[in-house]
């Protein structure tokens, strides 16, 4: 009876197929497979999808030159130079490290430029007399005798607060003192005004040191910073430079200011870089310029 049991398990062994077993190993093995490759797929995807929503970032600013979704930006920010040869100085200038004189001229001009202030009219210091207060020197008349007035303009110490943020990103700029924002203008504080009137100018020049640059290159950077490249040169057309027998009033002496290039006749390679600063990306500000080397 044993020898009869043994006999039939020996059978039942003997009929089990080997290659059942090595098909549910593949076939688990198939399976795990597949299940780790859709793993690493799905993982995969993810990445892609985190890393889709990161911003783009580029070591090469972006040149917005000639890009008209910027097109009002640059005019806007050129329009805070206002030509002005203050900014064309080969030396550089800084916001930061502008004279607080300076810096209320620039301002000043602004404020002339956007039509603000307030005219009005003082008496001379007598009947006949061609000064009134602050030494501003009456109107001028047709028949040579004193108009016994003075126009002078009021601007509000508010205004230059606005307009000192909007371009210097700084409303800390001092209005105790008096500044001159021409040879023949003087602005004194008066309460919470600046009153600005004519004064005479002993200098005797007429003319002007006018600016002749145009934008060649824009960029932005990846922080929202502008760069505003401008090429060009002087024109000198004050009185004592022109007086002096300088056929090219484009040509300035070295003796002239060391501020700018005294020979400007070579101007193709005068290129300056106008940087403005922006705290949320919309609102720009004035920083810096410097004489461009290409």
């Amino acid at each position: 009876m044993a020898s009869e049991t043994t006999k039939k398990i020996k059978k039942d062994r003997e009929g089990t197929p080997i290659f059942k077993y090595s098909l549910l190993f593949i076939l688990f093995l198939a399976i795990g497979i597949v299940l780790g490759i859709f793993g690493a797929l799905k993982y995969i995807e993810y990445r892609n999808s985190q890393e889709s929503d990161k911003p783009l970032v580029s070591d090469e600013p972006e040149d917005i030159t000639k890009k008209e979704d910027y097109k009002e930006l640059i005019t806007n920010l050129t329009a805070i130079l206002d030509a002005n040869p203050l900014f064309y100085n080969s030396n550089g200038i800084n916001i930061s490290s502008l004279d607080n004189a300076t810096k209320l001229t620039l301002i000043y001009n602004r404020l002339v430029k956007e039509g603000q202030g307030t005219n009005e009219e003082i008496e001379s210091l007598w009947y006949g007399s061609t000064n009134c207060v602050n030494d501003f020197v009456t109107d001028p008349t047709d028949n040579g005798y004193s108009s016994n007035k003075c126009t002078v303009t009021k601007f509000q110490k508010s205004a230059f607060l606005e307009i000192s943020k909007k371009l210097f990103n700084d409303a800390l700029v001092a209005m105790d003192g008096n500044f001159n924002p021409s040879s023949s203008k003087l602005c004194v504080p008066d309460g919470e005004d600046y009153v600005c009137g004519n004064v005479y100018d002993a200098s005797g020049v007429t003319g002007s040191l006018e600016s002749k640059f145009t934008v060649v290159k824009a960029l932005r950077l990846d922080d929202g910073t502008i760069e505003i490249y401008e090429k060009g040169y002087l024109v000198d057309k004050r009185s004592n430079v022109l007086a002096s027998g300088v056929a090219e009033n484009y040509y300035l002496h070295s003796s002239d200011s060391d501020s700018y290039y005294y020979e400007l006749r070579n101007a193709d390679n005068l290129t300056f870089k106008h940087t403005f600063k922006t705290e949320d990306k919309k609102n720009y500000y004035y920083v810096s310029t410097v004489l461009y080397k290409e």
